[in-house]
Formats: C-alpha cells, sequence, structure tokens
C-alpha cells in the first residue's frame, strides 16, 4: 500500500493492522498513490520521526499493539519509509473514530472489516489452536523403579526439558517418622 508523506497517521495503523489480520504486507510512506497506482515519491526528510510518531499513533489505537519493521530506502535521490507486518496469529482490533473497535483485514487492494460472526470464527479458531498446543507439551513420566511401592505414574510438564524445574512428585508428602527440628 503506497500513502503520502502527509497521510494520516491512524489510517496507515489501520492499514498494517488490515495486513497484519490478513497474510501481511508493507506499506510505504512517501509513495503517493493514484488509482492504485505508485506516483512520484516524495521525500521525506526525517523518517526515524514519522517513524516514531506511526508507532505512538499504533499504540495509541491498534491492540495487540503491532510493530512493524522499518525499512528506509532512497529513490531517485528521495528518501521514503517502508513499514512491513507479517501475518499475525493474534486479531487486531483499531479504534479511531469512535470507542468501538473494529477488526480491519485486507483483501487485495480493498480493506474491509471483520463481522462479529467473523471475529467469533477466528477467536474460536485461535482457542483450538492453543488447545491442540497445549495437548502436545512434552510430558516427562519417572521411571517406575523412582516411584518406589507406588503403582501410580506421575506425569508433570518438562517447561524446558529440564528436570531440575520440576519438584513435584506426589500431591501430598506423608514423612514416616516425623522429626521436630
Amino acid at each position: 500500500d503506497y500513502k503520502a508523506k502527509q497521510a494520516p497517521w491512524p489510517k496507515v495503523a489501520k492499514n498494517l493492522a488490515s495486513f497484519a489480520n490478513a497474510n501481511g504486507g508493507t506499506v510505504v510512506v512517501g509513495v503517493p498513490e493514484e488509482d492504485g497506482h505508485p506516483k512520484e515519491p516524495q521525500n521525506i526528510k526525517n523518517p526515524h520521526s514519522i517513524a516514531d510518531e506511526i508507532f505512538n499513533t499504533i499504540s495509541s489505537c491498534v491492540s495487540p499493539i503491532i510493530t512493524p519493521e522499518r525499512t528506509i530506502e532512497e529513490i531517485e535521490g528521495r528518501t521514503i519509509l517502508g513499514l512491513t507486518v507479517n501475518k499475525s496469529e493474534r486479531l487486531h482490533s483499531v479504534t479511531l473514530n469512535t470507542d468501538q473497535p473494529v477488526f480491519p483485514i485486507r483483501h487485495g487492494p480493498q480493506t474491509r472489516y471483520l463481522s462479529g460472526e467473523e471475529v467469533s470464527q477466528r477467536l474460536q479458531a485461535a482457542q483450538s489452536k492453543e488447545s491442540i498446543e497445549e495437548d502436545e507439551k512434552e510430558l516427562l513420566r519417572l521411571p517406575d523403579e523412582s516411584l518406589e511401592d507406588q503403582t501410580d505414574a506421575y506425569f508433570i510438564e518438562a517447561p524446558d526439558g529440564h528436570i531440575s524445574d520440576i519438584c513435584l512428585f506426589s500431591n501430598i508428602y506423608h514423612p514416616e517418622h516425623p522429626e521436630r527440628i
């Protein structure tokens, strides 16, 4: 997507969120667009300052926040700014003129808003994926000989695969001969 160097930053933030909600994409600031085609590049005098302004706008109106990758290019002696986002696993909303968040998505050259049903479907799909990932976490099984006379096998989660992170061997510890110290 192409934007003039004086484009409204909330619109740029909305376009970046729509790319993140779709398949990713790039907004090029400093190249105006006419009828879907880029025009001659403009010169951005301070691209880092412009990028910071856009990032501040994103942090105030996009949730969860996206962090585009910035690239500064020189074309025909003129500096332009590229902001790229990848497809996100999360669904991003934008709050612009109203207090109601909207969920933009990019389809080709057009940005549209997801309906309530589409938002619901995406959230359910994300929850299902999280559930599957939770089920696939690596579990360690303690060897039977370490359980002595207990017949139950205990399975415990190994966050980093290190046994030193694990201290649970049973729900309750009952010492045979307690001593007061």
